[in-house]
């Protein structure tokens, strides 16, 4: 709730009180009126607020008028006082107004009704003086707080341009204190103290004056304030206009704004917009370019005065007129342009590509626009798309499977040939894992996936697959790593031929080897048979002697030897039946070395019927091998023959030398075609024969090719090592 003011009736007279109260209550409602009748009053009173007007008589029982005066305005500066005396002296009038009383007022009878007029008139005053006040503060808080604190300099001029005020914007910027220049003429304040502190000062002063001479106008410019004594370089903007009205009407006042970091920014813009590689412009929606970069000229090929002085339209392909022409549409609607193309053309005739970003600015017509040449970008997208065109083509025409898997074994690409050759659709493979490897051929498959992500390659490896059927094939698999832009593997394409058909004509040339091994061996077999079955038909004879004649001493050794005998029969028959059978291949771990001895103890006869010696030289370190132990078996024996058969042929005797050892570096290419080191068991298989001639080197792998008699060879033999090699 707010409170009335108060006014204060000082008197130790209760009539007197009593009949001022009741003149000025009716006169005055909107005020609250209190009674001070001794001293202890008074200093209640002192300490209240809102304090409107005190009313005192002079002659008080324990004060007087001009000391509860000096209380007053040392408690209420700004509060009005009214003496209302009887008792009081011209004298005293006098001194009490020369100390600030408000007035004067006679107790009397003559003047009882210029007590009401006295405390309206004082009121108003009062209230005068505060609103003056007031003014007064909120002026001084406007030029202290805003304007002198202010960040822009600000000068004003009175109507003879003399500087009257100067705030500290003024001082910071042109470094000259306020008292070196207010009272002074502006006029000779620049040609002497402000004009060298520019960089152009003929410009400033001429510009400056000229408001000066014809004050009508605004003026506005910028100007360069070059670093000094007492002030740092910057950029300023001069904007002045003239006073009016009031105090310094006919005057001028000048506002300098610091704009050296908005300058520092169109400098970095000017130096981005001259510096672009891309092509920068403003095109206005007149489709008139208003600016444009070097980089623009320097590809079209023409002056900036050309590409300014037409339409942009001129330089369109006819072809785009019309998109151009939409889109500068969507421009004057406010739309931005992201990505739109065009062809433009260059001064020597030939078509640019170019791809837009605009940003429009409708309240100035125009757009801000950047440019990017994709001519080549498109051109390697058509290039692109005819290759991806030639690649898709020769998937969909090549008789080897494609397929291509990512890091998760997921299927990507399932070519036409990989449908007929295992079955599934390629909507049935798409998006699905890797169909085609059978259980027992997974270690080897996730060796060789390991083998393509770490970056090697591999080709021509035969290899198991299964079809959607479950029918297993044989398939010539190749496959590379797919990298992305970064060179990371992200994928593998693999090529697979079947070789289903060639395997069995494989294998069935092999048990032709075997049979014509067989052939070459008889002799042997004969000579080896030729022995044990003297030995038994010799001891059954003599037992059959001893048996007649009731003779059994040694008989138990006899029937020892004919056991033997027919054993030894039996191993040399069940080891030729081994070699024609034909059996299914199978890949199993095999040992190296009991393969090579398995071979020289079948040769046995054969090397001994030859008078070759054997002489062999195992690591004790081999390992064991994944592979089919039958094919093992007649790699080794092929080799041996041969060199046997050599051997045989030029002297008819030898040595065979038989080595297995562990290869620090294998002639062998790994995977990524390089040689590996610790992987490789080297097995060698050397006679002391003439050699095989140089022009028939080329040849030796080569099926049906021989260098012997037809009746001592197919000419598969090393043709076949080949193969399962």
């Amino acid at each position: 709730m707010v409170t009335k003011p108060r006014i204060f009736l000082v008197d130790d007279d209760s009539q007197v009180r009593a009949l001022a109260l009741d003149l000025l209550k009716q006169e005055f409602p909107d005020y609250q009126f209190e009674e001070v009748v001794d001293g202890s009053g008074l200093a209640r009173a002192l300490e209240q607020d809102r304090v409107g007007l005190v009313i005192t008589d002079y002659q008080l029982s324990w004060t007087n008028g001009l000391e509860v005066f000096r209380q007053v305005k040392a408690r209420w500066p700004g509060c009005p006082v009214i003496m209302f005396t009887g008792t009081g002296s011209e004298k005293i009038a006098v001194e009490a107004m020369k100390a600030g009383l408000d007035d004067y007022v006679p107790k009397s009878s003559n003047h009882i009704d210029r007590l009401v007029a006295s405390v309206r008139t004082v009121l108003e005053q009062a209230e005068v003086c505060r609103k003056a006040r007031e003014a007064d503060a909120r002026y001084r808080s406007l030029i202290n707080d805003v304007v002198e604190t202010s960040a822009v300099a600000v000068l004003i001029l009175d109507a003879g341009f003399r500087v009257v005020w100067a705030n500290a914007a003024f001082e910071q910027y042109f470094g000259l204190k306020r008292d070196l220049v207010i009272g002074r003429d502006t006029r000779e304040l620049i040609r002497s103290l402000i004009q060298p502190i520019f960089d152009h000062p003929a410009d400033f002063t001429d510009r400056v004056l000229r408001t000066y001479e014809d004050n009508t106008y605004i003026e506005s410019f910028e100007c360069h304030v070059r670093a000094g004594e007492g002030r740092e370089e910057r950029w300023i903007e001069h904007r002045s206009l003239p006073i009016n009205t009031g105090l310094y009407a006919g005057g001028r006042i000048e506002h300098y704004y610091d704009i050296t970091r908005r300058k520092r920014s169109e400098e970095e813009r000017d130096r981005f917009f001259m510096l672009s590689l891309d092509f920068l412009c403003i095109v206005g929606f007149d489709l008139h370019f208003k600016s444009v970069n070097p980089a623009f000229v320097k590809a079209l090929g023409y002056s900036e005065e050309e590409l300014l002085s037409v339409p942009c339209t001129e330089f369109v392909h006819p072809d785009d007129h019309q998109a151009t022409l939409a889109e500068n549409e969507r421009q004057r609607a406010g739309i931005p342009s992201v990505g739109f193309q065009n062809r433009y053309r260059c001064k020597d005739g030939s078509y640019r590509w170019l791809s837009w970003n605009s940003i429009p600015s409708p309240e100035m017509g125009s757009g801000y626009a950047i440019a990017r040449d994709v001519t080549d970008a498109k051109r390697t997208q058509e290039a692109l798309r005819s290759v991806n065109e030639t690649l898709n083509a020769l998937v969909q025409a090549s008789p080897l499977a494609i397929i291509i898997v990512d890091q998760g074994r997921t299927v990507t690409l399932w070519s036409p040939a990989a449908e007929r050759l295992f079955g599934w659709r390629s909507d049935e493979a798409l998006g699905r894992p890797l169909p085609t490897v059978p259980q027992n051929q997974w270690r080897e498959h996730q060796k060789l996936f390991e083998q393509i992500l770490a970056g090697e390659t591999c080709i021509g490896r035969d290899v198991v697959r299964q079809r959607k059927d479950g029918s297993l094939i044989h398939v010539s698999l190749s496959t590379a790593p797919l990298r992305d832009t970064g060179g990371r593997v992200t994928g593998i394409m693999g090529l697979m031929a079947d070789i289903t058909e060639r395997k069995q004509m494989e294998a069935q040339a092999r048990r032709l080897e075997r049979l014509a091994a067989m052939g070459q061996l008889l002799g042997g077999i004969a000579h080896e048979l030729k022995n044990p079955l003297f030995i038994l038909t010799g001891h059954l004879q003599l037992a059959r002697e001893k048996l007649a004649q009731r003779d059994y001493e040694g008989f138990d050794q006899d029937l020892q030897r004919i056991e033997t005998a027919g054993t030894r029969m039996s191993r040399t028959i069940e080891r030729f039946i081994e070699l024609a059978r034909p059996t299914t291949p199978r890949v199993e771990s095999c040992s190296v070395r009991a393969a090579l001895e398995q071979v020289l103890d079948f040769l046995a006869n054969e090397l001994m019927r030859n008078s070759i010696q054997v002489r062999t030289d195992f690591a004790a370190d081999i390992p064991e091998i994944e592979c089919d132990p039958r094919q093992l078996h007649d790699l080794f024996l092929n080799l041996s023959l041969n060199a046997i058969q050599a051997m045989a042929a030029a002297h008819g005797r030898g040595t065979l030398t038989v080595s297995a050892q562990l290869s620090a570096v294998s002639g062998q290419p790994s995977a990524s075609g390089e040689g590996q080191k610790g992987n490789w068991i080297e097995v060698r298989i050397q006679d002391d024969g003439p050699g095989i001639p140089p022009e028939l080197r080329g040849k030796i792998f080569e099926p049906f090719f021989s260098a012997k008699p037809p009746e001592q060879g197919t000419g598969l033999g090393l043709w076949t090592v080949r193969t399962i090699v």
